[in-house]
């Protein structure tokens, strides 16, 4: 995790990013994300269909397995267009065992 410290109009403001440090692609849309301080989570891509058409991009099961880490772990990309924030996996991530993972 690294914190963030800013102050704006004299007020500090501490915001936290959970970097990542692998994905995987898993089948019908979901990620497997393992973060730095060691927490997987499994992330449903598939609820972003609804909110982003540009996302609808990624029903194309060969550019979802395309799947990066960004180069400082803020966030996974596919492309210029297709991109999640760490925060957005870490807090809308589901929080997994790794012998659960199939």
């Amino acid at each position: 995790m690294f914190i963030l410290k800013l102050k704006l109009n004299g007020v500090i403001m501490f915001y936290k990013f959970y970097k990542i440090k692998e994905v995987k692609p898993k089948p019908d849309m979901k990620l497997l994300i393992q973060f730095e301080n060691g927490i997987f989570k499994i992330y449903n891509v598939k609820q972003l269909l609804e909110k982003f058409k540009n996302f609808e991009a990624l029903e194309d099961e060969i550019l979802f397995n395309l799947v990066k880490i960004d180069a400082h772990g803020y966030g996974v990309y596919w492309n210029d267009y297709l991109d999640i924030s760490c925060n957005e996996l870490w807090h809308n991530g589901k929080e997994i065992d790794l012998k659960n993972i199939k």
